[in-house]
């Protein structure tokens, strides 16, 4: 491998890094998720994480030891005694130990010999079978001789034996590389043991136990997990069927198109889906209401503070400051909005996603859009302003007070839906 040059991350030691990431994130989910009961439980779940880690962990160590190998990252040949004859798996641990002993890296040899007893677990595990000598090690080490008494400390010891291995097989790398610091380091001070201390490689439990500020960030995730799946469902019929936005129009007039006066089409396509009762939007009607209550839930808990009728003049005074300083209130007001409304997710949702879901409830979606618009419009300009520095710009929500208006009167005139759809961009009427 060229001198200066990283190796490219492979596709199995990625994989691996991902595979075991995500294994912890599920456990953390199951730990913590707020209508889960696993809790009472915990015992069980620690010992099948434990086992489904072990079987992971050994085959990622295998691939990290084959890869840094082969892409000639070992500069001391320390690996090769892992790949040398057919050996036991005991053999194969003890002389890779001591191949980094002889190169003047003061390893752990407790990582070894945990590391061979995680090894034995998971041939145990993956064979379903013991071997005498296995579970004596195994024993010894401080695991047990029933991988359903697995626990969380476990759980521990293994990730804690992993990242040193990692560590130490990384270290192979910097072997005879003078500019390196660490192996300045390693050479200075080669009768220190080197181990990652067990604080950095603990994972801390987070138990899931709610405090009331949580309440809103579950009530935002839903809102935004329900505009997502509203937003799937809208772009699947209105891109295929008798509904495609498309339709009845040569691919010269869709070329020319802008790219707001494309979505209006798209989105004037799927509420006649909607109003026709099309099943791949009717059936998200009650989710859609459900979406509503949850919104105006959120409101009730988040914007108690913030005076509407104060919005319009803070936008303003951000926007254009009539000293040309803000006013501290304007900037206390945005800083509001920004919090209660960091994305655009409810704009989205009650101008667009729930009238087109469900339209008889036109009104009462669009009222609420009349809400969080302006306080979207606010918190976008204090953003811009305080944390960016810069004028803020429209950023395409004119489209979202467009949508508004145009469902606001199809509502209120059922009739004027084909007008709507039929007109061209920027006024007059398609021929």
């Amino acid at each position: 491998m060229p001198e200066g040059r990283f190796m490219e991350i492979s596709e199995f030691i990625d994989t691996y890094s991902d595979d075991l990431i995500y294994l912890h994130e599920a456990r953390r989910a199951l730990l913590t998720h707020p209508l889960g009961e696993h809790y009472a439980f915990s015992h069980l779940l620690d010992a099948s994480f434990c086992r489904v880690t072990a079987v992971f962990v050994v085959g990622a160590i295998d691939v990290m030891l084959a890869e840094w190998r082969d892409a000639q990252r070992d500069r001391g040949g320390i690996l090769d005694q892992w790949f040398g004859k057919k050996e036991k798996n005991s053999d194969r641990v003890r002389n890779l130990y001591q191949a980094f002993r002889d190169a003047g890296i003061s390893v752990d040899q407790d990582v070894f010999n945990d590391y061979l007893a995680i090894k034995y677990l998971r041939n145990t595990i993956v064979h379903g079978r013991w071997h005498e000598h296995e579970k004596e090690w195994v024993e010894q080490r401080g695991f047990p001789t029933d991988t359903r008494r697995l626990n969380t400390e476990h759980l521990y010891k293994i990730d804690h034996t992993i990242q040193n291995m990692m560590l130490y097989i990384s270290l192979t790398g910097i072997m005879g590389d003078q500019s390196s610091a660490a192996t300045i380091s390693l050479r200075s001070g080669q009768q220190k043991l080197i181990r990652l201390d067990e604080n950095a490689t603990r994972r801390v439990d987070d138990r899931g136990i709610l405090k009331i500020q949580d309440l809103d960030r579950i009530i935002w995730n839903n809102v935004e997990k329900i505009s997502s799946l509203l937003w799937h469902a809208i772009e699947k019929v209105a891109s295929a069927g008798p509904y495609e936005w498309w339709a009845g129009r040569e691919l010269k007039e869709i070329e020319t198109l802008a790219h707001e006066d494309r979505k209006r089409l798209l989105f004037l396509a799927a509420r006649r889906a909607g109003e026709d009762d099309c099943e791949l939007l009717a059936q998200h009607r009650e989710l859609a209401r459900e979406a509503l209550a949850f919104w105006r839930e959120y409101w009730r808990r988040t914007a108690s503070g913030i005076q509407e009728q104060e919005v319009g003049s803070a936008l303003r005074d951000i926007l254009q400051p009539p000293n040309g300083k803000v006013s501290e209130r304007a900037l206390q007001l945005g800083r509001c909005a920004y919090d209660v409304v960091p994305n655009i997710a409810p704009v989205t949702l009650l101008t667009l996603y729930l009238p087109i879901t469900d339209p008889r409830n036109t009104a009462k979606y669009i009222a609420e859009s009349d809400r969080v618009r302006p306080l979207f419009r606010l918190a976008r300009a204090w953003y811009c302003h305080v944390e960016r520095g810069v004028a803020a710009s429209d950023e395409g929500l004119g489209f979202y007070d467009q949508m508004a208006d145009e469902f606001r009167r199809d509502s209120s005139n059922p009739h004027e839906r084909s007008v709507l759809e039929n007109r061209a961009p920027g006024g007059g009427s398609k021929k």
